[in-house]
């Protein structure tokens, strides 16, 4: 049932019930109105797609040898999709073992559904054909083993506080990695040295594309307040020595980088850093003007200086983790030839989004103050 519009007189007046107009404020406040930020805040992903592996060791060595393309085989299904812009798969250990999110992205209203048109039923119309699309390739992908349950993926308990996140970029006319070419596969490297370290982490991939030619972004965040960069003696820590957990270690054969290569830093900074074992640990981080020119002054490479900073302590990646963001600075396009939406192509792809088989046997989450792992109430 759907509400009457009625013509109205221009004379009348616009009140529906016979009510009284509302009446003056009695009081206003003297202050400006302050409105809530929302930067940063927690975020949710809909009709989002949880899959969990079988805990039980022998119904995990019973996983089909092909288990390792699942994810691969169902982004690539709905890749290309008219209703899907594209897809987020989200990586985490969580109470029950490494979990895997698939979020599709919807594109387009699905006007021919048959909810109410009523206000509460836009996000069903919204998600209506992608959800469909996705439960259909996971039906047809996923072993009988393999748990799968739909609902709001919630990031708010992982808390609203940035941490140092990594982001590849590819190289101008840089090859993709081949796939499995080398005998350890990247995912597999990173996520054990996060199992073996106890580490709580969100890795990120989001995709779009079709017809095997594909653009994406990846993030990897890590939450133990050890791997967190914030003041300028922890930058030019970063800059010198690098991140352990740099994603550039496991992916830079397909000619990537991460935010925090130090190249970026070189022409607008000058870093040093050293640890001293009797006394407190010395470091330099003061601007470099490489970059100045007639037309670029003193104040402009100070600025981008300081984006670049941000670029790679990385805090700002986070805060588009959580929001699902894709977007990089111009900046690392326009002066380093650096994207962080880049391109592959289909068989590229699978190193990537590898379904990691390996058992967490603890959840790191719980060793963290303040945070734990994202939920999805079904």
């Amino acid at each position: 049932m759907s509400i009457q519009i009625q013509q109205v007189d221009q004379r009348q007046a616009p009140d529906s019930d016979g009510t009284e107009e509302l009446p003056a404020p009695d009081e206003v406040p003297n202050n400006q109105t302050a409105v809530r930020n929302l930067r940063g805040g927690p975020k949710q992903r809909k009709n989002a797609v949880r899959i969990c592996l079988p805990r039980d060791p022998e119904k995990r060595e019973e996983l089909p040898a092909d288990i390792h393309g699942m994810l691969l085989w169902i982004i690539t299904d709905i890749c290309g999709e008219g209703c899907i812009a594209g897809v987020e798969i989200l990586i985490f250990p969580g109470p029950y073992g490494l979990t895997f999110v698939i979020h599709p992205r919807p594109s387009t209203l699905d006007g021919r559904s048959d909810t109410q048109s009523q206000l509460d039923s836009f996000t069903k119309k919204v998600y209506s054909r992608p959800v469909s699309k996705l439960r259909q390739a996971v039906k047809r992908r996923c072993p009988e083993t393999v748990t799968a349950e739909i609902g709001h993926l919630d990031l708010e308990p992982v808390g609203i506080t940035d941490v140092t996140t990594t982001r590849l970029y590819s190289i101008t006319d840089g090859n993709r990695q081949i796939p499995d070419n080398g005998k350890d596969k990247p995912l597999n490297v990173l996520f054990d040295a996060f199992r073996q370290a106890h580490d709580p982490f969100i890795y990120q991939v989001i995709i779009s594309g079709e017809d095997g030619t594909y653009n994406m972004s990846v993030r990897c965040a890590t939450y133990r307040p050890k791997d967190n960069y914030v003041s300028n003696a922890d930058f030019a820590r970063l800059v010198e020595r690098g991140k352990p957990s740099d994603l550039a270690n496991v992916f830079g054969d397909g000619n990537l980088v991460s935010n925090h290569d130090p190249e970026l830093a070189a022409p607008y900074w000058r870093t040093s850093y050293t640890e001293q074992i009797d006394s407190a640990n010395t470091y330099r981080a003061s601007y470099s003007y490489e970059k100045e020119t007639p037309y670029k002054g003193k104040q402009q490479v100070r600025r981008e200086a300081d984006t670049i900073k941000e670029i790679i302590l990385g805090h700002i990646e986070h805060r588009r983790l959580m929001a699902g963001d894709t977007t990089a600075e111009a900046l690392l396009a326009d002066e380093f030839g650096r994207y962080g939406w880049f391109s592959a192509l289909e068989a590229q792809l699978k190193p990537f989004v590898r379904t990691v088989t390996l058992r967490w046997e603890t959840n790191p989450w719980r060793d963290v103050p303040g945070r734990a792992a994202p939920t999805l109430p079904c």
